[in-house]
């Protein structure tokens, strides 16, 4: 479950806390999916033991989502207990609440005059009552001072674990934590001392240079209306080619953005990566045989996988009849099978990645309601290479083009997977300076992406910050200080190796430019096999 922004999200968090004996406590709010944060001396008081308690409570938490339709109770238990020494204590629930939605922490530093609300249950007012005021900076005990606008409620007791909600920010600033008796001031502990990340353990949103994954989905932004256009198009043709510059997130949006969704319609789906050196339907018939025979060991998939490909190979009808196995064992709506990246096998065997686009449309095609799709991922360039005239008519009205992303799809596929990490945040302004220093280069998605995972791995109290960014030398520094280091870091023989080992994985392209080549390991010297990670070193 991601978070989310909007006050609607902050309703959704909203805990009460109840006493065992009956009657609300306090307050508390989602973090996580599972995770509730409050105070500790909040579940102190729900359980009846001293405020000051050092040992974690064992007994279970009674609590309610208010806002909520019907009012959802739930159970808790404590995970984690004034961590750092702060009054705050994480629980989870025994079990998810239907409609409740974790609300996204925002930076608490720089935040004098931003406006807030907040949301208690003082006594007699088990139903909660609202106050609003501003936010001031921060004091001595570490917490953020607020003042409650006049006329109107003071924060006060009962607001203790309340979720601070910062207007300006459009998200939660803090949790209250204390008041002045008599006055209109409060004081909160700032979101990046809530999460305790032995309790919600940190999760990096970006991936570096690899392509996003259908784990990743609630990362993948920026792409929706063309995630939404290739959805449609797969559903609705037999084969459907994703075409575009490298580097512009071909895989990443139909692996994070159009395979989820095809899952949601009812589509099974399986991936291949064709290889230099298999022919064509010895990679379709390995792709599949898992599929087709779920139960069988590693050697008996692979003499499985042999017989399919030469049952392929063999006539006009095999095709028919490998779709209806197919259909038979994929999900109600049908099946999908991804080809990613298919432009490396044509580079090095366009024969055979003829043949393989051949083999995919002689199999597309439906059965018993169901269909079989395909989708294959290629450089606008590439595709002359795979197309013959038995296939070129299937293929140009089906080609969806995806162009590099615009700035402001850029800025989103930046900012929204930190949204959707809780207490995870950027310096103001870092997102807007990387998204510029990003250019106007079509490749330029690896980089950033790269960027921002080392930026991650150098994040300040869960903040991503310009000291780090520079210190990374910017997106176009990232990738070389890293490579640099790296090979830096090697002996003279393995950087030797390290030489050979990159003359291997590329080939020249137009223009200049080298382009990606697969090598299968077994061709690969015992050295460069060892310095690639794939065998002992």
């Amino acid at each position: 479950m991601a978070v989310g922004r909007g006050s609607d999200v902050l309703e959704a968090s909203q805990v009460r806390v109840h006493a065992a004996a009956g009657g609300v406590v306090r307050a508390g709010f989602l973090i996580a999916a599972d995770i509730v944060c409050t105070c500790a001396h909040v579940v102190s008081r729900a359980l009846r033991a001293p405020d000051d308690a050092e040992r974690v409570p064992d007994r279970p938490v009674d609590l309610d989502f208010p806002l909520l339709p019907g009012r959802p109770r739930a159970r808790a238990t404590v995970v984690s207990w004034r961590h750092g020494g702060a009054d705050v204590a994480l629980l989870r629930l025994d079990a998810p609440a239907e409609g409740a939605r974790p609300a996204t922490l925002v930076d608490g530093t720089g935040v004098w005059g931003h406006t807030f609300r907040v949301q208690g249950y003082p006594v007699g007012a088990d139903h909660g009552k609202w106050a609003s005021g501003t936010l001031r900076a921060g004091q001595g005990l570490g917490w953020t001072q607020m003042e409650a606008h006049e006329p109107g409620p003071v924060v006060a007791e009962g607001f203790s674990g309340a979720p601070v909600w910062d207007d300006d920010q459009d998200g939660v600033v803090g949790m209250t934590v204390a008041a002045d008796r008599g006055d209109r001031t409060a004081y909160l502990l700032p979101s990046a001392d809530l999460v305790d990340e032995r309790t919600v353990p940190p999760r990096c949103p970006f991936r570096g240079l690899a392509p996003f994954t259908e784990d990743d989905a609630e990362f993948f932004h920026g792409r929706d209306d063309d995630t939404a256009r290739v959805r449609a198009a797969v559903r609705g043709r037999p084969v459907t080619p994703v075409a575009g510059p490298s580097g512009c997130g071909k895989s990443s949006l139909v692996r994070a953005g159009a395979l989820p969704g095809l899952r949601d319609d009812g589509m099974s789906v399986s991936e291949l990566r064709p290889v230099p050196g298999v022919r064509a339907s010895a990679v379709i018939a390995r792709a599949l045989i898992g599929l087709l025979e779920p139960r069988l060991g590693e050697v008996d998939r692979l003499v499985k996988a042999e017989e399919l490909a030469g049952l392929l190979e063999t006539g006009d009808d095999v095709p028919d009849e490998v779709r209806a196995r197919i259909l038979a064992r994929g999900a109600s709506a049908g099946h999908v099978l991804f080809v990613d990246q298919p432009e490396e096998y044509a580079g090095a065997e366009p024969e055979a990645a003829q043949a393989l686009l051949r083999l995919l449309a002689a199999l597309a095609g439906g059965h018993a309601g169901a269909v079989l799709r395909f989708v294959a991922t290629a450089r606008p360039d590439s595709l002359d290479a795979l197309l013959t005239t038995g296939t070129s008519g299937l293929v140009s009205d089906a080609v969806q083009f995806l162009a590099p992303l615009a700035d402001e799809d850029l800025e989103r596929a930046v900012t929204a997977p930190v949204d959707a990490v809780p207490g995870l945040w950027f310096e103001p302004g870092l997102p807007q300076r990387i998204v510029a220093d990003a250019g106007a280069e079509p490749g330029r998605m690896p980089l950033v992406q790269f960027a921002l995972t080392e930026l991650w791995h150098r994040r300040s109290r869960s903040m991503l910050t310009h000291a780090a960014y520079d210190e990374l030398g910017g997106v176009a520094g990232a990738l070389v200080t890293y490579a640099d280091h790296t090979l830096a870091g090697l002996t003279e023989t393995r950087q030797e190796c390290a030489r050979r080992l990159f003359v291997q994985l590329a080939r020249p392209a137009d223009g200049g430019t080298f382009s990606r080549r697969p090598v299968r390991t077994c061709d690969l010297a015992p050295e460069l096999l060892a310095l690639a990670g794939a065998g002992p070193l």
